[in-house]
């Protein structure tokens, strides 16, 4: 059974892989001329990477309606303006949107922190974001 989380993360991965703006591999492959989209963990390599990480802020107790953060971290290369693009380009596509990730219906989507990580061990710049989406969870003691 696919979970909330992983169903948003997914479904994001595909959507930003459908604008162009990162590679995604459902095998997990990171592997293209970036950047590619890893899930959870930053890897040490390639460069460039978008990594995706889920988690609940609220949980309605009577009604279906959850909202679900996701950390959008980016790292570009030692150049600032590739982590820039990158997380300005994913801020085009998410902010305001709605539609279906992995077949949770998001209601609405919006940036809600926007924090500079400064550089890494290897001088490469990185950003991450978090967007907050307004999910239509049911469960069985929520099916409205």
């Amino acid at each position: 059974m696919t979970t909330t989380h992983e169903a948003i993360v997914t479904g994001l991965a595909v959507l930003l892989d459908g604008e162009g703006i990162a590679s995604w591999s459902p095998s997990g492959a990171l592997t293209g001329p970036g950047p590619v989209i890893a899930m959870a963990a930053v890897p040490e390599a390639p460069d460039r990477v978008v990594t995706l990480t889920a988690y609940t802020v609220t949980d309605d107790p009577a009604f279906s309606d959850s909202t679900i953060a996701v950390q959008v971290r980016v790292r570009g290369t030692t150049d600032p303006r590739t982590t820039w693009a990158t997380s300005g380009a994913v801020f085009d596509v998410l902010q305001a949107w709605t539609g279906d990730l992995g077949g949770v219906p998001v209601i609405e989507c919006h940036r809600q922190v926007s924090a500079p990580l400064g550089q890494d061990g290897n001088r490469r710049w990185e950003q991450a974001d978090t967007y907050y989406m307004q999910t239509h969870t049911p469960t069985r003691h929520r099916p409205f």
